[in-house]
């Protein structure tokens, strides 16, 4: 009996350790019968920023309990208030990103600099869209390659409460 319910049950994509150990915490469940998909999510983040090589992915996104759209979301703010859900969104990179070499403080500042003021943006309550294309246009002017590769799951308007 347990042989037949361990086959029964789904196992999720594995990105790695720290996936699987935030995806075993989500906890979601989706009903759908030709109506709006009503989500009862259990999850605290509202907004989660991977800024790293590669990790714009479904096991990332559903790892933090957020709707995973495989190129971009058009989810809006809106929508989700509509839809009785929380809003949140989910950053990440479908590309390798330029990181500064050891070395070369310079690049270092630059990096920091860009990731700050993406941040400030934010808090100062601009849409994370809106943040990312900035952040995304300073990293180019200091010559950081693959910065634009950003997406977005979830709402890509979100702003700060």
């Amino acid at each position: 009996m347990a042989a037949k319910n361990a086959r029964r049950r789904k196992e999720a994509p594995q990105v790695g350790k720290w996936a699987s150990k935030m995806s075993s915490k989500t906890k979601s469940i989706v009903r759908s019968h030709r109506r709006l998909i009503v989500r009862k999510n259990d999850h605290p983040y509202r907004l989660v920023i991977l800024n790293g090589c590669e990790t714009y992915s479904a096991e990332w996104a559903n790892a933090f309990g957020i709707d995973y759209s495989p190129n971009t979301s058009t989810n809006s703010l809106l929508m989700h208030l509509v839809q009785g859900r929380e809003p949140q969104a989910f950053v990440g990179w479908k590309e390798g990103i330029e990181v500064p070499a050891i070395a070369d403080f310079t690049m270092h500042n630059q990096y920091a600099l860009a990731l700050a003021d993406l941040f400030i943006s934010w808090m100062g309550g601009s849409s994370i869209q809106s943040c990312l294309e900035d952040y995304a246009e300073q990293m180019d002017s200091f010559d950081f390659e693959f910065h634009d590769s950003w997406r977005i799951s979830g709402c890509f308007n979100l702003t700060r409460p």
